[in-house]
Formats: structure tokens, C-alpha cells, sequence
């Protein structure tokens, strides 16, 4: 039995947008924000082919070494609903939790004021 998922967050995805191996059947080809200096961090979602999708790049907020945001939203003709994937990398001096919380609940509020499902994918070093 075969397991199918509608999305895939993924994060340390680097510059690796356009690499063959990184192409899964059946998928969008992977949607990437990433540090333009450096081979470390950035955010990706792979989504299913079938999915109509749009890049929310209101949500996307992206300071590297700092927050990383991707989002999207999956548009239907029933709810739409918005996907993502965030990272907080642990890149002291930089870190700031305070100001990657009170982003994050900026836009969950966003999120929420437009009444649409929402679904986060992420992590964070430690």
C-alpha cells in the first residue's frame, strides 16, 4: 500500500531548485527560497502535480540566518487553504526568537483573518 501526500515541506534545501534528483514523481517541481550568499538553509515544499497552486510571497518572509518562510496557497473551488514551510536556523549572533515569533504570529493572524486552512511544516537547529 502506497502513501500519498498532498505536500512536502523540507528545509537546508540550499541552491538546489533546478537539481534532477530532487524531482518527484508527480510533483511540482521543487518551490525554493534560499540564502542568495552561502550553501546553507532556504526552505522548499514539493506539491502534488494536481494541486493549483500559488506562491504567497506576503507570507514569505525570508531573513536569512534568521526566519525562512515559504508559503503557498492551495487554491480550490471549495476552501483554499495555506501551506507552510518555515525554518529558524540557530545562527548565533543572529538568532532572534522574539522577532521570528512575533513574524510567525503576524502572519498566522493574516492567515487567519482570511479564514482559510492552514497547515505549517518546519523545524529549527538547536
Amino acid at each position: 500500500m502506497g502513501v500519498s501526500f498532498d505536500f512536502i515541506g523540507v528545509s537546508e534545501v540550499c541552491r538546489c531548485e533546478n537539481d534532477q534528483r530532487l524531482m518527484l514523481p508527480g510533483c511540482h517541481s521543487l518551490i525554493t527560497r534560499y540564502r542568495e550568499n552561502g550553501s546553507k538553509g532556504g526552505v522548499g515544499l514539493f506539491v502534488k502535480d494536481d494541486q493549483n497552486i500559488e506562491i504567497r510571497d506576503d507570507l514569505s518572509v525570508f531573513i536569512p540566518h534568521i526566519f525562512e518562510y515559504l508559503f503557498i496557497e492551495i487554491v480550490s473551488s471549495s476552501k483554499s487553504s495555506i501551506v507552510g514551510v518555515i525554518y529558524r536556523p540557530n545562527t548565533a549572533p543572529k538568532t532572534d526568537v522574539d522577532v521570528s515569533s512575533s513574524t510567525l504570529k503576524d502572519i498566522m493572524d493574516i492567515i487567519n483573518n482570511e479564514h482559510k486552512h492552514d497547515v505549517i511544516t518546519g523545524g529549527s537547529e538547536c
